[in-house]
């Protein structure tokens, strides 16, 4: 069955955003996420081995790295190429779901890859997002996406069926990991970001 983006939302009723701390104050001028797509001009399908800055309209914002992306771990499905999966990551924003106290583990993993000092924490109610982007659809993953493994000698696999819409989605609601969203993300004002321990409005 699709996906009932009610009963997500009663059981992961927040997502999470993570970013450079240093982009936290454009993020709050433009009350917007944008994927790195629209940040990066020309920007190229490769992975990025490492952390940059790019100048973006009146200001430079940090793009992240993606060096747990490794090309061996992963096993391209359907008319995917690397070049495509790699489009295809650029093209999104990432959310992690989870509830007001904590985030899925793949989520906190990823957190606890970062240097907290360095990081800022974004909180928002997914139905909330929903409704100040009524126009632009979510797209769901069973994976940490830009993480793959190989586990058992078997490796993760990447293609048409990575992202799916909730009308394509049948897993239940509790296998999502990733919420994604093409292009840019108006921010609720009901958003907040984590400062020293409190969650407060952005």
């Amino acid at each position: 069955m699709p996906l009932d983006i009610d009963k997500f939302a009663e059981l992961r009723p927040v997502l999470y955003h993570f970013t450079a701390l240093p982009n936290l104050e454009g993020i709050r001028t433009d009350g917007a996420l944008h994927c790195a797509e629209t940040l990066v001009v020309n920007v190229e399908p490769k992975r990025r081995n490492s952390i940059f800055s790019v100048a973006f309209r009146d200001r430079t914002v940090i793009v992240r790295d993606q060096l747990p992306l490794h090309r061996a771990h992963v096993e391209l499905l359907g008319d995917w190429t690397w070049e495509k999966f790699l489009s295809e990551l650029n093209a999104r924003v990432f959310f992690w779901p989870g509830t007001r106290e904590r985030i899925v583990p793949s989520g906190q993993r990823l957190a606890n890859s970062y240097d907290p000092n360095g990081q800022a924490m974004l909180r928002v109610g997914l139905r909330e997002l929903l409704s100040c982007n009524p126009n632009h659809l979510p797209y769901f993953s069973r994976f940490n996406s830009g993480a793959p493994r190989t586990v058992n000698g078997r490796k993760s696999p990447r293609g048409p069926d990575t992202f799916l819409a909730a009308d394509r989605w049948l897993d239940l609601p509790s296998t999502v990991v990733e919420v994604t969203f093409v292009g840019t993300v108006s921010l609720p004002k009901t958003t907040e970001f984590l400062d020293r321990g409190e969650w407060r409005k952005m």
